[in-house]
């Protein structure tokens, strides 16, 4: 059998806002590395910029695409389902079912089980820019179902509803970083593909934080979000949330960065949660006067109480991006630093550690794209699960963008 990869056209089920074309590209790497393109690739369609996995499906964002009938920019996401131990199938496309130009679905993604969800921050749901989001069903191996939106109950314009999704069973969280000073929602599912109208979980302290929903993470009933402090350059704080049976949400942890004053952009770039650890990216930190970036782990210790575990770090990356994007699954952390140049300046680069104890990491393994060039920006996002590690590169290919799966067991 020959080993040559597979390229096929997608069974989609959107009729008139199936994507032309309907090729996507699947192409085999050294050391099991796959590389995902998008359809009639175009520069600056943002595939990459959104990505996710989840046991056998990923799903790529690409938010400026254009779609048929529907404008430039209105957005899609694209999920993948691995079909072998290094092999992934061609694909199936998913658009809003009612997109406009300018909605940006894709600008952000989750997937969990038998649901993918897709933010699309731009949408005019309740004046421009209030937002949207969409939660798709699986109903094969993968084929899914044309989806059901998501809005606030209470959604203005310029919200931005949708910057941010996580998704995790029967819950879903949505960020709207600019409302007020921002919220998060949370759905709950009530049926095959229904789901409520949402609560607004406001930020702990309005008055002293804004942006709340920079960023956000969901494992199991917890979520972690990110806000900056007002009255601050750049410098953040996460809250841990815990969601009960009854689908009402108490705060249960503040987490803020051992050195304060340093850790810039601390959650502002990304939040990771699994189980009982967190990892909270601080790209701007500074160690030694220098810019260099950051992740800071935390551990929960008991019922409420998060401690803070240690600081990760690359060597040898002034003013770097380090803590950019961040993941977890168990015992393995991905850290990304797209200001890395070992492919060419601003090629990008991610960085793997591995738990060695109870509270402690070993120095982590820097990968880099096989085919990475100047600017591709490669990790501008990156998530973990299982075996699998999927990292954006939304720059890669003359700005036509891509995602790797990179096998880490």
């Amino acid at each position: 059998m020959s080993d040559r990869p597979r390229v096929t056209c997608i069974a989609a089920m959107f009729g008139p806002l199936l994507l032309a074309g309907c090729i996507i590209g699947i192409s085999g790497m050294p050391g099991g590395v796959v590389k995902l393109v998008a359809p009639d690739r175009k520069p600056y369609d943002d595939y990459g910029l959104a990505v996710a996995i989840s046991d056998d499906l990923a799903i790529v964002g690409a938010e400026r695409k254009a779609v048929p009938d529907a404008g430039g920019k209105a957005g899609a996401a694209f999920v993948y389902r691995k079909i072998g131990s290094h092999a992934w199938d061609s694909g199936t496309a998913l658009v809003a079912p009612d997109a406009e130009d300018g909605d940006g679905f894709g600008c952000s993604v989750a997937i969990d089980g038998d649901c993918a969800v897709a933010g699309a921050e731009g949408r005019d749901s309740a004046g421009p820019g209030a937002g949207a989001a969409y939660i798709f069903r699986r109903t094969g191996p993968n084929a899914w179902d044309k989806g059901v939106r998501l809005v606030a109950p209470d959604g203005e314009s310029r919200d931005s509803f949708g910057n941010e999704v996580a998704i995790s069973g029967d819950s879903a969280v949505v960020c709207a970083r600019f409302r007020g000073s921002g919220a998060v929602y949370l759905f709950r599912r009530t049926g095959t593909n229904e789901w409520d109208s949402g609560s607004r979980i406001d930020p702990p302290d309005p008055d002293g934080v804004r942006i709340f929903g920079q960023s956000v993470a969901m494992s199991g009933n917890r979520f972690v979000v990110s806000a900056e402090k007002q009255g601050t350059m750049d410098e953040g704080i996460a809250y841990v949330f815990l969601i009960a049976a009854d689908g009402s949400c108490t705060l249960e942890s503040e987490l803020s960065a051992p050195a304060s004053g340093l850790a810039k952009r601390f959650g502002l770039s990304s939040v990771t949660i699994d189980g009982n650890t967190v990892i909270v990216g601080a790209s701007s930190d500074v160690s030694g006067g220098v810019q260099t970036g950051a992740a800071y782990v935390f551990r929960r210790a008991g019922t409420g109480s998060w401690s803070p575990e240690t600081r990760l770090a690359a060597p040898g990356t002034p003013f770097g991006e380090f803590g950019l994007s961040v993941a977890i699954n168990g015992d393995i952390a991905a850290i990304s630093d797209i200001f890395d140049d070992e492919k060419g300046e601003g090629s990008g680069a991610v960085h793997v550690f591995r738990r060695t104890g109870e509270h402690s990491w070993d120095g982590g393994t820097k990968i880099v794209a096989p085919d990475g060039g100047k600017d591709a920006e490669f990790g501008v996002k990156v998530a973990i699960d299982g075996s699998n590690l999927i990292i954006g590169a939304y720059l890669q290919d003359g700005d036509r963008g891509a995602a790797y799966i990179f096998p880490v067991r």
